[in-house]
């Protein structure tokens, strides 16, 4: 179990970069948190002074800007931060996303009342993007995070999401597993953690963060991903995933990520990985296939048949 001493401070990680107009919002809701004692350490991804002059303006001790000689990407910029952190706690905060005030507070109270001396805390999260949504569970107490993320009982992404501004950690745990370059960096970092003796999730539920897909800049972490890059990615980690989770999530999101690009050699490919290396459903598969093979107006009364089947098991 963690132990959270009043007052200790937690450290919030924002990377940025060319966006010297929005970075402000995120660094103001790091300092408007409930949790006072708090650092802010703003890693700037190379000379950028605007981004630096807008932070300045702020006009709080508890901001620091880190400006870096050169781009190294969002991972590297947070791993940097990470290192130069003063805090046992270190939260994660995109430069275009915002938290709500009591978002770390609520946090810390979670990640006291889990089993885990490592938490890998998260929580709700509000999408502002053409199609909001929020994750639809939080994790039950026995789920690993690999049957969490993975083992999927839809197809859509937004089933679950442990997105970078929910995640909150300790230092210590940072430092024996940074984050990498890849696909899926939040679901990288929390799988290999999750290997770590000690580490678990933890849920501070309903919505404490707000996650602005639709902001119209490219975010630093998202500039080179493909579907297949991301396959490749899913592969390499695999033995961390567990067999039915790993075929389910290539049954169901990647299914759909492929057809969505008709890359139709896909449609033979991810069934014989899915059965090569990992344990499917016979409705996986089917579900596979009917997303290929059936026209859509019977795809999108499949899709309504299977929410509401799904809706009516939660309760």
């Amino acid at each position: 179990m963690a132990s959270i001493s009043v007052g200790e401070v937690v450290s919030v990680i924002i990377p940025s970069r060319g966006r010297p107009r929005i970075v402000g919002r995120a660094v103001r809701s790091a300092l408007n948190q409930t949790w006072r004692s708090v650092e802010i350490i703003v890693v700037v991804d190379g000379p950028d002074e605007k981004t630096v002059q807008a932070v300045a303006q702020l006009h709080d001790p508890r901001v620091r800007v880190i400006v870096l000689e050169q781009s190294v990407g969002a991972q590297e910029a947070r791993n940097v931060g990470a290192r130069e952190s003063q805090g046992i706690w270190v939260a994660f905060l995109d430069d275009d996303d915002e938290w709500l005030p009591t978002k770390l507070e609520r946090q810390l109270e979670a990640a006291q009342a889990s089993r885990w001396t490592h938490p890998l805390v998260s929580c709700g999260l509000i999408a502002q993007s053409p199609s909001t949504q929020s994750p639809r569970r939080c994790p039950r107490n026995s789920e690993s995070v690999a049957d969490y993320l993975f083992l999927r009982k839809s197809s859509e992404i937004d089933e679950i999401r442990l997105q970078t501004s929910t995640l909150m950690t300790t230092k210590a745990l940072l430092m024996d597993v940074p984050w990498r370059k890849c696909p899926h960096d939040e679901w990288d970092l929390l799988l290999r953690a999750s290997a770590i003796e000690g580490a678990g999730l933890a849920f501070a539920s309903g919505p404490l963060a707000i996650w602005h897909s639709d902001c119209g800049s490219e975010r630093l972490s998202h500039r080179w991903v493909t579907w297949r890059c991301s396959a490749q990615w899913f592969h390499s980690v695999r033995a961390l995933v567990g067999p039915s989770a790993y075929a389910s999530f290539l049954l169901s999101t990647y299914s759909r990520w492929a057809r969505d690009v008709r890359d139709w050699p896909a449609f033979f490919g991810i069934p014989w990985q899915a059965i090569r290396y990992g344990r499917p459903a016979f409705s996986g598969i089917l579900g596979h296939m009917g997303r290929w093979l059936l026209p859509r107006p019977l795809r999108k009364f499949a899709k309504q048949i299977s929410r509401s089947s799904w809706s009516r098991a939660r309760i």
